[in-house]
């Protein structure tokens, strides 16, 4: 028989759920402060895969990425008591992050799966060959840094939470409620907690996907010591369906509901520090930050809804900006544009080294348009890729260089470039290899183009 203090418990978490609602959080979800034991299970698999830097199809490279201490805390993060010693439950909530003008540059399949957010995107495409050469950055970084907006508002949510607690407490002395909000940069497996407050399931792209929201949604949690009914846990609605994994331009996705993240063009532009692997520099596209595409081939996202947060809006900034633009930014200049921004997330030498890239692969598409129509301005837009590229050829910073000796290699091998362009391009590989004395730079510049 349900007991007063259970009764009261409900209640409590119904206000919750009305507060995080009145804050702007889309949806809301409740579960124990620990996952089950399945769920722990199935970390432990991709935990040991991470471990021995094999992925499951046997890529030698493996999943093993530049994030260790992602795949080194396997027990701390299926326990909410790692954050705090007296959790009884987590609260997780979720916002959705789309706005209008949110498709700008993605790539996907041309089945666009009723996504509402997708509907000009035929437009798009038809006029691509016409556009200036633009830069795709995820959807989710190009308003402000998420954390900004979660955190004040997770901070008045756990606020209210240690109010409401007061009932349940009923004047007893020293009963009070612990809290502690997350947004992930602490410990705690949030997506598989989501699952397990029924927000929605982690899908075969690794993300979590919602019957409510499709894939376009960022997660936070409080954890609390208040012990609130759990909400039963999300159940798997993907199915027999693969278009996410279709649509991983580098196979990140080969084996359902792992990531090969050594693969994955959001980890290889955003965490990756270094010179990128060759193997992956053209299937990145024009991308600098970020990747969206299977996300975006999700077919649950016909229910997405767009963001009602202004914050979540493009920033003038990032708001189709150019790949030529972007290039003549420089560290300091970075700094200020990105600030408040997930962007200097990258840090500038990776920022630009993932424009250098996207450079050559524009260039490439340019010159394969120009073959077909010849059109004045195509050859235009080129000089302006090529000038934009060779302006890097002596930057200070090797891995910069580096990228662009390889990013003047694969445009000289391109059918469409210009005499001229190979010309210079194959005098400046030639200078540059006698001049460079760094390792990293020497060894692209040996290179066979790629």
């Amino acid at each position: 028989m349900e007991t007063a203090k259970q009764r009261l418990a409900k209640q409590i978490k119904g206000a919750i759920a009305t507060k995080a609602k009145e804050l702007g959080f889309d949806e809301i979800g409740f579960t124990s402060a620990s996952l089950d034991r399945a769920t722990k299970e199935r970390l432990a698999v991709v935990e040991a895969q991470h471990t021995q830097g094999t992925h499951a199809s046997g890529n030698p490279e493996g999943m093993g990425v530049q994030m260790p201490w992602l795949y080194d805390t396997l027990d701390r993060r299926a326990s909410a008591t790692t954050l705090l010693p007296s959790a009884q439950s987590v609260i997780v909530v979720a916002v959705s992050y789309t706005a209008q003008g949110s498709h700008q540059g993605e790539r996907c399949s041309p089945n666009h799966n009723g996504d509402p957010l997708r509907g000009d995107e035929a437009s798009i495409a038809d006029d691509a060959a016409d556009k200036a050469v633009e830069a795709t950055i995820a959807r989710y970084a190009r308003g402000r840094d998420y954390h900004r907006w979660f955190v004040p508002r997770l901070s008045r949510l756990a606020a209210f939470i240690q109010s409401q607690a007061a009932l349940l407490s009923n004047g007893e002395p020293g009963a009070r409620c612990e809290t502690v909000i997350a947004v992930d940069t602490k410990p705690i497996a949030e997506k598989p907690f989501a699952q397990q407050a029924g927000v929605g399931w982690q899908g075969k792209h690794t993300n979590l996907v919602s019957r409510n929201l499709g894939s376009w949604f960022l997660l936070g949690e409080v954890v609390t010591s208040l012990a609130l009914p759990p909400d039963a846990a999300g159940h798997d609605h993907c199915g027999s369906c693969h278009a996410c994994k279709a649509a991983c331009p580098t196979d990140a996705l080969d084996t359902p509901y792992q990531l090969n993240a050594a693969a994955c063009i959001a980890y290889l532009t955003i965490e990756h520090r270094g010179m990128i692997p060759r193997k992956y520099r053209t299937a990145i596209g024009q991308r600098v930050f970020g990747c969206d595409d299977c996300l975006a081939a999700c077919p649950w996202n016909k229910f997405a809804q767009r963001a009602k947060e202004a914050d979540f809006h493009a920033r003038r900034e990032w708001a189709n900006t150019t790949l030529t633009e972007l290039a003549k930014m420089t560290e300091q200049q970075f700094e200020l544009v990105s600030r408040g921004s997930p962007i200097r997330r990258a840090k500038h030498e990776g920022f630009l080294r993932n424009v250098q890239i996207g450079l050559a692969n524009a260039y490439a598409t340019k010159a394969e348009q120009t073959l077909h129509h010849d059109q004045n301005r195509r050859h235009q837009e080129l000089e302006d890729i090529w000038r934009s590229l060779l302006q890097h050829v002596k930057h200070a910073n090797p891995i910069i260089r580096a990228t662009t000796a390889w990013a003047i290699q694969h445009v000289v091998q391109q059918h469409g470039v210009s005499d001229a362009h190979r010309a210079e391009g194959q005098a400046t590989l030639a200078q540059g290899l006698n001049a460079e004395t760094h390792d990293i730079v020497r060894a692209e510049y040996r290179e066979e183009p790629s």
